[in-house]
């Protein structure tokens, strides 16, 4: 198994293990979102707001899916990712399309 599959069943685990221990974090992305920072990063996190306080702020979906139009619909060459992640993007995606495949066909 390759260190990008690894990784990505590492990570796996954690979101489990935190959907699990936190109901909130099954209803919304935010707050599961807040819940790995504060868990697995080095992100001093003193408080989980309200999910009353999470509505008002954009989801990470929203602004990643955003990015990902801009940088691939318009000719923004400032918008663009540096060579070194489009490299390194390039070279793990013929076997994450391999994994995520065989998992969707199961």
């Amino acid at each position: 198994m390759s260190q990008v599959i690894q990784e990505f069943e590492s990570f796996k685990e954690k979101i489990r293990f935190l959907l699990h221990k936190y109901p909130s974090a099954r209803d919304s992305d935010k707050m599961l979102h807040l819940h790995f920072l504060k868990h697995f990063t080095d992100v001093e996190i003193n408080f989980i707001p309200s999910f009353e306080v999470l509505k008002t702020i954009p989801s990470t979906d929203t602004i990643a899916r955003t990015k990902r139009h801009i940088q691939n619909t318009e000719l923004d060459s400032l918008a663009q990712p540096s060579h070194k992640v489009k490299e390194s993007r390039k070279k793990a995606e013929p076997e994450c399309r391999e994994y995520f495949g065989k998992i969707n066909r199961s």
